[in-house]
């Protein structure tokens, strides 16, 4: 049976063993440049994707008035998709400095926007632009600004969006830099503020210099902030959770007693997927650079690893950008030395949890060269890789070496081709009986195991099928708890609910809906075989997972009562 590794459960019996090796097989180089390209327009600068779409950051086009491109993938070749562009947009404005992906919205940051506050015009306060595929084009549907917009202070130096809500970094925030995380949700058609993070900002933390969110949990970095152990200017990741007392501070993360150092600046770069955040130090080690990985263990948060692995450079600034989808983490060095290659051009390593170990594999550009940049920004989305190198020298034919056009390069991976999903009708019952009469619900465990973490499933893409039925059922409610192991009727004689330490995903469905929609009643006396679909929370590439079990449906087939005599 296959596995698919999602959330990093398993890290939870990780050591930081590194295995230089192919983290996932196969995979496939594009490189994309804006054209035609123009010096110094650092494109590259920021990149994201969201399954088969791409976004490239250009904040330094036209005049630092700034640009971003959207890509697809259209069977084995990125075509452009869109061209976005601010529609009040000005020269310094910075439009591309961070972008961010999820579904068919993107938002883009222009941190040195002057925005019109209150009718007054406040220099460089920032603003970040949403932007919505109506089917064929990509639109502007809103800007954002912060409800108390100062001037300089860096608004959308960093952005993310997850669903229906966007965070955007703002790390100039207060006379003091401490900085301050803008939250807005989508009421309707328009985008709402509904929080400013943190409660209580402390002087010059750069709060807000990267931040990351997916589904309840926010992460926002803070790279001059005190560490636990009292370590100046070390840097600091803080999470939040989102519960009914709105966003709420769940804890700060720092690196360990004796491990931070000021200047490490971590939290520079962060970023979350379920129940793993990754952050970045560039300056750890003076310059090496590191990247530590924190699982969620119940309700803490606990340091699983510290990367990099042996054969990094020193001033490779190793977790200038993090990216994590699932069990697999990027990490970009846009300074480390390409493999028997040229020294400085940049490099991106691909970590995926197996078992005990890391696998990990190190990618550079096939043209690579000295000062590249390669590694300055990663996304991640399922198989597909995106690396930003905003000072690679374009030379891809039309045009001989422009200066600092810049570059992104996409790497697709082939994913595991056996991924197998385990789930359990009426968890505790070897028979599964099905009563076509009764008013009540159904159970269904979809089962986590040290492979999958239910979590990262979306509920509302759920199906169950039967198979030559064309109808459907959706569940009604589901909550998450440890009720069953795979396979659990093989591995007892009674098939009594056997907890086995991972959370599993309980769902109820209403049995009468179950009954009509699959036709059950043709089918009173037999075994028959549901399957139950969903797909992985897009964030995590979407990947369409599917699964089988049996019920036994009690009563006897009605038979077709013969036609009425007509009455004389």
């Amino acid at each position: 049976m296959g596995q698919l590794m999602i959330g990093l459960v398993s890290a939870l019996f990780l050591s930081t063993l590194v295995v230089l090796g192919q983290a996932m097989p196969c995979h496939a180089e594009t490189k994309l440049v804006e054209s035609p390209p123009a010096a110094f327009a650092y494109f590259g600068t920021s990149v994201s994707s969201s399954g088969n779409t791409a976004v490239v950051g250009v904040p330094s086009h036209d005049g630092y008035k700034g640009v971003a491109y959207v890509y697809r993938l259209n069977g084995a070749a990125w075509e452009l998709n869109g061209e976005l562009t601010a529609a009040d947009g000005a020269q310094s404005d910075m439009f591309g400095q961070a972008v961010s992906i999820s579904g068919n919205t993107i938002v883009v940051g222009a941190p040195n926007h002057s925005a019109t506050i209150n009718t007054e015009i406040v220099s460089y306060s920032g603003a970040a632009y949403v932007f919505k595929n109506n089917g064929s084009l990509w639109e502007q549907s809103a800007k954002l600004t912060a409800l108390d917009a100062a001037e300089s202070e860096g608004f959308g130096v960093s952005v993310s969006i997850s669903g229906n809500t966007i965070v955007v970094g703002s790390p100039g925030k207060g006379d003091m830099d401490s900085g301050a995380a803008y939250v807005y949700t989508l009421n309707g058609a328009l985008w709402e503020q509904v929080a400013k993070l943190p409660e209580t900002p402390t002087d010059f933390s750069s709060f807000g210099q990267s931040v990351s969110i997916s589904g309840d949990t926010i992460v926002v970095g803070a790279p001059w902030d005190t560490a636990h152990d009292g370590t100046l200017f070390a840097g600091a990741a803080y999470v939040f959770n989102h519960d009914t007392a709105g966003w709420v501070q769940a804890e700060k993360l720092t690196a360990s007693t004796g491990d931070a150092a000021m200047w490490d600046n971590f939290g520079f770069s962060v970023s979350v997927s379920t129940n793993t955040v990754v952050v970045g130090a560039p300056w750890d080690e003076g310059g090496t650079g590191a990247a530590y990985v924190f699982a969620l263990n119940n309700t803490l948060w606990e340091q699983m690893a510290k990367f990099p692995l042996e054969g990094v450079g020193s001033s490779s600034y190793f977790g200038q950008s993090v990216a994590v989808s699932g069990d697999t983490i990027v990490v970009g060095a846009y300074y480390d030395d390409a493999t028997d290659g040229p020294i400085d051009t940049g490099a991106a390593y691909v970590f995926r949890a197996d078992g005990t170990e890391w696998l990990v594999e190190k990618l550079t550009a096939s043209d690579a060269a000295g000062g590249d940049g390669f590694g300055y920004s990663v996304s991640i989305s399922g198989g597909t890789v995106i690396v930003g190198a905003p000072w690679e020298d374009d030379g891809s034919g039309e045009v001989s070496q422009v200066t600092n056009a810049g570059a992104a390069y996409v790497f697709i991976f082939e994913e595991d081709p056996s991924i197998e999903l385990f789930v359990d009708i009426k968890p505790g019952s070897c028979v599964n009986p099905l009563n076509p009469k009764s008013q009540g619900v159904l159970p269904v465990a979809i089962l986590g195991t040290e492979a999958l973490d239910v979590m990262a499933i979306d509920p509302s893409t759920i199906r169950l099928t039967r198979e030559g039925v064309d109808g459907e059922v959706t569940p009604i409610r589901g909550h998450y708890a440890d009720v069953a192991t795979p396979l659990q009727c093989e591995l007892t004689a009674s098939g009594e609910s056997l907890g086995d330490g991972y959370t599993d995903l309980m769902l109820k469905f209403r049995t009468q809906e179950i009954v009509k929609a699959l036709n059950l009643w043709d089918a009173a006396g037999e075994r028959v075989t549901l399957t139950l679909s969903a797909s992985l929370k897009e964030e995590l590439g979407g990947t369409d997972l599917s699964a089988q079990d049996d019920i036994k449906v009690l009563g006897k087939k009605l038979k077709p009562k013969p036609p009425k005599k007509p009455k004389k």
